[in-house]
């Protein structure tokens, strides 16, 4: 999708038409229009119309890019976690009294316990700052 979105971008050339300079009265400070410079707004105008995205350049790509890593990496985390608990529990399960096996599969169970408490932890301070983060504007 990369390769035929610059394809289609550099192939053509950006509108080559110029406006008259706009004057600005002489009690106001003229500010220069920024919304184009190095013809960044012809790529994302470009990038819009072939991808289907119509929100913030970067944030359009990396935004989901990022959500889906950290979603993935979260649910690694947890799972993992879970693994953990059930196999404390198994070792639990065949101490068969022995004091040593007993207390080392105690031990895993609650440092398990505690890294799926803090991955859930994270997993919802990130949604936190994320809503904050969208609802700013």
């Amino acid at each position: 999708m990369i390769d035929y979105f610059f394809q289609k971008v550099l192939a053509e050339t950006p509108p080559s038409t110029t406006t008259p300079p706009v004057t600005a009265p002489a009690t106001t400070t003229p500010v220069a229009d920024t919304s184009n410079i190095f013809g960044f707004g012809f790529i994302k105008d470009k990038y819009q119309a072939l991808s289907g995205y119509h929100d913030e350049f970067p944030r359009a790509i990396f935004g989901d890019l990022a959500d889906k890593i950290i979603n993935a990496l979260i649910g690694i985390s947890a799972s993992l976690a879970v693994l953990m608990i059930v196999w404390a529990g198994i070792q639990y399960l065949t101490a068969y009294g022995n004091e040593d096996k007993t207390a080392s599969a105690k031990k895993t169970i609650i440092w398990s316990l505690a890294g799926l408490a803090i991955v859930a932890l994270v997993y919802t301070i990130l949604n936190i700052t994320a809503w904050i983060i969208q609802n700013i504007k």
